[in-house]
């Protein structure tokens, strides 16, 4: 799972947060209505893109993810769908995710 995703966790899994309000937990007054619309659902969309990769895909993806290291040098020639994986893992934590597509 990307870093950010980890270390941000509601910010990035909607669902999470409410459940987390729902057993009493405390509100975050900078998970904004906004913030959450913008980014609530990115968790699900990395699972589901990665659970929808090959298992030649993952083999793939797998060493860039170990490596750590996410720039277009690092990544090379990868199919589309690992490389629409791998976007998520550029996103750092505590900024602003620029806008995200497959053509990065």
């Amino acid at each position: 799972m990307p870093e950010a995703f980890i270390i941000e966790r509601y910010k990035y899994d909607r669902e999470a947060y409410e459940r987390y309000l729902a057993n009493g937990g405390k509100k975050n007054d900078k998970l904004t209505a906004e913030v959450l619309e913008k980014y609530g659902d990115m968790t699900a969309q990395w699972r589901s893109e990665y659970a929808a990769l090959t298992p030649q895909q993952k083999r793939q993806a797998k060493p860039i993810i170990e490596s750590n290291i996410f720039t277009d040098e690092a990544i090379g020639d990868v199919e589309p769908a690992v490389r629409q994986v791998l976007q998520y893992y550029r996103i750092k934590r505590y900024e602003d995710i620029p806008e995200i597509n497959a053509d990065f």
